[in-house]
Formats: structure tokens, C-alpha cells, sequence
């Protein structure tokens, strides 16, 4: 009688604990009812599929039902439910480790799983570690926040990597099982479950770390759109200001001095100053890219730093073979580019060269700067090689994992004369191939 009051207690903990840890990974609202059912039936799930012997095609069966489960008690998408189920059973892997390693000291496979007071035991402990792993400050949120920003065309990806990555794991505890004592096998095993488990946290936090620069750069594309629509207003103003100058020109020489004093002094606009800036900027469309080059080349200044920009003509029908998110992309890679070549131009002979031109079907980006001639290209865009110190070195690394993502982008870098050159070459051809 004990061993089934036990066995009902664990598995309806465990039930508790998997939707707890499923509620805290996808940041599900408050629904008590719906908490309550989804507990008893992960409960009863495990219950029912319990065996004295591991078995692992039972285990993976197991982890079906619990994302079948929890899709239809809260209403969830299939990769959020099989996300959050993942997670959770890889977070149970981690804590099995932990209570093998110390279990194996004392008690052998059988009797683990099959007395009521080790069963008991145990259960709680791999519980309340659970609960002490999701619990670590952030790590559910940053969980959350790399399933919410994950792209459409990323999740499929995504769910097979998991999938395949929870069957490994769970061959490899089966092999745990098997093995449940201080031998070679179950040593490797560990070492080996270790080792994947630290090369996926590795992964998870470069995803997590691409997808904060993307939203980075995201937001920021936003507010460069903003900034190229307020230039065109400008270009506008700065139209409509020669017409005023005109009228005011008729009236003085007409003679007509009072009324010519009075329209100057209802005038409210200026001429822009970097006038010559904007008729620069006039061939590259309204959107995020005009709007970036405006404020790099207006905060380099602050920087005592000259960005000389020169854009060729003929672009803009280049221009329109590009969809908004793949001159977002391009305004991405722009940014980092701009600001190293800022960055190091600090420290040198204050100037940048841009320019921007078209050679039939492609569509050139070439930066420009003074570098140190000892520097070694081959080390650019490595992680974590910086010339900048401590923090740095993640931009160029990233921007060139989205250029190896997009077939219809490449990029060249090479030192002549002291001058460090990077050119970004859009291939129109290749676009959607």
C-alpha cells in the first residue's frame, strides 16, 4: 500500500513541477483550473508509464504525451508546447546526473527504483533541484525571451536540434541505468552528458546573445527610418525655403523693402547646414539605411571624426529590388561596419570613407579607415577578437553568421596602403534563391 502512495505522490509532483517549469519557460498567465489539470494529467501520465527497468522508447513516448498534454490544456502552439517540453525534460536530465552521481554511491539501479523510500526520496530531490535551476536569476526569462524572438524560419531548425538533442539524452541515461555503478562505462556516459550539455548551454547563449543584437538593431532600424523620413521633410523644407528666398529677392528689387523685411521676419526655417550632406543622401531610398548613414555621419562629427560619403548614381532602382527586411539586414551590417571603422579612425587620421555605387546586378558598400599595419585580417570577425578592449568583439562575429545565412550577401576585407577596406557586395541575382 505504501509503495503505491508513494508512487501516486511522486508522479503527481513531478506532474506539478513539469507544468511549473513549463508556466515559468513560456510566461504563461495565471489559470488555476488549467494548472490543476495539466498537473494531474502529467501525474498520471508518469504514473501509469512507470517501470522498475528504464526503458527509453518509453521515455520518449512519455515526453510525446506531456507536449500533446500541455498544447491542448493551454490552447499553445505546437513548437512552443514541444520548446517548453524540451527544456523542461533537458532541466530533469541535468538533475537525474546530479542524483545518479550521488545515488550510486549507496544504493544500486533496482533497488533506487524500486523501494518506496529511495523512490521518495529521490523524486524530491530531483525536483527541488528543478525548481533551484529555473529559479537562477533571469534564466527563465531569457528563456522566454529567445522562444518569443525566435523567426519563423528558425523554428524548425530549432525543434530538430532539441529533438534530436533530448534523444541523445535520453539514450545516454539509459546508459546510466545500465551501468549504475562506479565503472568505465558509466563514467564516460557522464563525462560525455556533461560535455553536451555545456556545448548546449554554449549554444543557447550565442542564440540568446544574436537575438538581443537583432532587436538591438531592430529598434534602432526604427528609429533611422524615423530620422530618413524627417531628412525627407527637410529636403522638403529646404525646398520650399529657395521658393521664399525668390519672393523675397522680387520684392527688393521691386523696391519693395518694408514687405520684403516683414516676409524674411516671418520666416521660421534656417538652411540646413548640412545641406550638401542631404543631397548626398537623396539616391538611397527613405528608410532605415538613410537614416543610419545620417546619424553616424552627424555623431562622428561630436566623435572628431569625418565620414566622407560618396554615393554614385543610378542606385535607386537597384534600390527597389530589395524588400524592407533586406535592407534592414543590410542597415544591420552597416552599423557594426561603420562603427569599428569610426572606432579605430579615433585613433588615427579622424577620417571615414563611404562609398555606395552599383555594378550591374550588385549593389557595393565600401568602408574605409586608417588601421595599424600589424594588424591580421584573418583574425576579423572571429569571436571575441577586439581592437576596442574588454566587451567587445561580438558585432563583426555575428554579422558574419547573417551573411553566411544570406546567399544573396558576401563581403571582402583587405589592408592597402594602411587603410583597412571592408566592402559589403549585394547580390540583387541571388535575392529569394
Amino acid at each position: 500500500m505504501i509503495d503505491v502512495i508513494t508512487k501516486i505522490f511522486c508522479a503527481l509532483l513531478c506532474g506539478f513541477i513539469i507544468t511549473y517549469l513549463s508556466i515559468k519557460i513560456l510566461n504563461l498567465n495565471n489559470n488555476l483550473k488549467k494548472h490543476l489539470i495539466s498537473s494531474v494529467l502529467m501525474g498520471a501520465i508518469i504514473y501509469f508509464s512507470y517501470f522498475v527497468n528504464y526503458n527509453s522508447e518509453a521515455l520518449i513516448l512519455k515526453i510525446i504525451i506531456f507536449i500533446i498534454t500541455l498544447k491542448t490544456t493551454y490552447k499553445l502552439t505546437t513548437y512552443k508546447s514541444v520548446i517548453a517540453i524540451l527544456i523542461t525534460m533537458f532541466i530533469m536530465a541535468i538533475c537525474e546526473i546530479i542524483s545518479s552521481v550521488v545515488a550510486v554511491n549507496f544504493i544500486n539501479a533496482v533497488e533506487a527504483r524500486s523501494k518506496w523510500y529511495f523512490i521518495l526520496i529521490f523524486n524530491i530531490l530531483i525536483c527541488l533541484l528543478m525548481v533551484a535551476i529555473i529559479k537562477i536569476p533571469f534564466l527563465s526569462k531569457k528563456i522566454t525571451y529567445t522562444i518569443d524572438k525566435t523567426e519563423e524560419r528558425k523554428k524548425f531548425s530549432t525543434l530538430i536540434l532539441l529533438g534530436l538533442s533530448m534523444i541523445i539524452i535520453v539514450y545516454l541515461l539509459y546508459n546510466l541505468s545500465v551501468n549504475y555503478n562506479w565503472n568505465e562505462k558509466y563514467l564516460i556516459t557522464i563525462l560525455i552528458m556533461i560535455s553536451y550539455i555545456i556545448i548546449s548551454f554554449i549554444f543557447f547563449k550565442e542564440k540568446l546573445e544574436y537575438n538581443m543584437l537583432e532587436e538591438k538593431y531592430d529598434a534602432l532600424f526604427d528609429y533611422f527610418s524615423e530620422i530618413a523620413e524627417s531628412i525627407d521633410d527637410l529636403n522638403l523644407t529646404t525646398h520650399e525655403y529657395k521658393n521664399q528666398i525668390a519672393i523675397v529677392s522680387n520684392y527688393i528689387d521691386n523696391k519693395k523693402y518694408k514687405k520684403a523685411k516683414d516676409y524674411i521676419d516671418s520666416m521660421t526655417m534656417s538652411i540646413n547646414k548640412d545641406e550638401i550632406l542631404l543631397v548626398n543622401l537623396t539616391d538611397i531610398p527613405t528608410g532605415g539605411l538613410k537614416g543610419l548613414l545620417y546619424y553616424k555621419i552627424v555623431v562622428s562629427k561630436k566623435q572628431k571624426v569625418e565620414i566622407v560619403l560618396d554615393v554614385g548614381k543610378n542606385i535607386k532602382k537597384i534600390f527597389k529590388k530589395l524588400s524592407e527586411n533586406e535592407i534592414k539586414i543590410v542597415t544591420r551590417i552597416m552599423g557594426v561596419y561603420i562603427d569599428n571603422a569610426v572606432s579605430e579612425a579615433q585613433k588615427r587620421n579622424k577620417i571615414v570613407n563611404i562609398e555606395i555605387y552599383k555594378l550591374e546586378e550588385q549593389l557595393f558598400f565600401t568602408i574605409s579607415n586608417k588601421v595599424d599595419k600589424n594588424i591580421n585580417i584573418k583574425n576579423i570577425g572571429k569571436k571575441g577578437f577586439t581592437t576596442k578592449g574588454k566587451g567587445h568583439g561580438k558585432g563583426l562575429y555575428l554579422v558574419n553568421r547573417l551573411i553566411s545565412r544570406n546567399r544573396w550577401l558576401n563581403s571582402e576585407n583587405k589592408i592597402i596602403n594602411d587603410y583597412y577596406i571592408t566592402k559589403l557586395i549585394v547580390d540583387t541575382k541571388n535575392i529569394g534563391s
